[in-house]
């Protein structure tokens, strides 16, 4: 009968073990999918955040350029403005770019700072008087153009940035090291 005597404190010990390892991997999974949904949650809030700022921008802008095609004025409140939320819709797209893939989104991003930032450029001229009188006419049709060229880019980023706002994609995480 010594054959089936057992160590029932050494199994039980075991069993034991095995259960806090499964415990912890269940845990350590746990936490890592809340890490991941807290994430997504954080980036579908900016998205949604910079849709807003996005369509602002654009009609900001149309607003900005109707003044200029007016009367050769800006309303330099309203330059301040667009110089402002523009600076802070970058940050937080580009803070939307450095969290998750986005397909050439990062492209987008840069043409439309450029653009974005000529249309301020040239606005801060007229606002300063800073051109010869022969040179307002183009700055104005270029300031049309950069508009027109402007929205392309605030639509296309809307559009790529809309599915993350909804959730209806899954979330590529940008590991950081």
């Amino acid at each position: 009968m010594e054959v089936c005597n057992w160590n029932w404190g050494a199994i039980a010990s075991f069993v034991s073990a095995g259960f806090t390892g499964i415990a912890a991997v269940v845990a350590w999974k746990i936490s890592e999918k809340w890490n991941n949904q807290k994430g997504s949650e954080v980036v579908a809030d900016e998205a949604k955040e910079s849709i807003k700022e996005l369509l602002d921008n654009i009609f900001n802008t149309e607003v900005l350029i109707s003044h200029i095609k007016k009367d050769n004025n800006i309303d330099l409140e309203r330059f301040i403005k667009l110089r402002e939320e523009s600076n802070q819709l970058f940050k937080r797209i580009l803070f939307i770019d450095s969290s998750i893939h986005i397909e050439s989104f990062g492209n987008y991003l840069e043409d439309f700072n450029r653009v974005n930032k000529k249309i301020l450029n040239h606005a801060y001229r007229i606002i300063n008087n800073d051109y010869l009188e022969d040179e307002l006419p183009l700055l104005i049709k270029e300031q049309e153009l950069l508009s027109e060229s402007n929205t392309q880019y605030c639509k296309v980023l809307i559009k790529k940035l809309r599915p993350y706002a909804l959730f209806q994609t899954q979330f590529h995480f940008k590991i950081t090291p």
